[in-house]
């Protein structure tokens, strides 16, 4: 049986590879001061993401169709997630659209009709609330997500595979525990 490494010994790890990483970094670009490089823990305005987004972002918008690219209006999503809950409180749809890349008189409609895909596509739920009908997003594991397209055979081999190499690679366990507790409900 496979042992899981505990938490300390994944802390012990990242943190010897963050060094590695700082140690290449200052031998590649010696003459940029420290100042000048971008550090979550030393500026404001981080959130967590999936190190798998692009790709889960790629197959959105291969899922969304021709001419209907989500990924960027799922993105402007996870970048105002409260971590824990999975929960988007949407103050002002026209900042959102705007970040999502949308402009003129049909931003709004425009960025409105890729939530409708996302929620089609199962990535996100949506409540009305006081400030428009697209007010409270709900955000899903997208792991479990792709997982579920990718048994409805709905997207290619190529980036199902890319999909879990990375996600093996990074150490995400979600994938396994999903299939895991579809296996024991049936």
């Amino acid at each position: 049986m496979e042992r899981k490494p505990t938490a300390k010994q994944r802390k012990t790890k990242s943190q010897r590879f963050a060094q590695r990483m700082k140690e290449r970094r200052d031998d590649l670009w010696p003459d940029i001061p420290t100042d000048r490089i971008w550090n979550r823990i030393d500026s404001d305005g981080f959130t967590t993401i999936p190190r798998t987004l692009t790709l889960i972002g790629t197959v959105a918008d291969l899922l969304a169709g021709k001419n209907k690219r989500v990924s960027a209006v799922y993105w402007g999503l996870w970048c105002r997630v409260v971590d824990t809950t999975g929960l988007v409180n949407i103050e002002n749809e026209y900042e959102l659209a705007t970040e999502a890349g949308f402009s003129g008189e049909r931003r709004i409609y425009t960025w409105r009709d890729r939530l409708k895909i996302l929620i089609h596509l199962k990535f996100i739920e949506v409540q009305e609330g006081p400030k428009g009908p697209y007010q409270y997003v709900l955000i899903f594991n997208p792991y479990q997500v792709l997982y579920d397209h990718w048994k409805a055979k709905k997207f290619q081999k190529q980036y199902w595979i890319s999909f879990i190499e990375r996600a093996d690679e990074i150490g995400a366990t979600d994938i396994k525990k999903y299939k895991q507790g579809k296996e024991v409900t049936g």
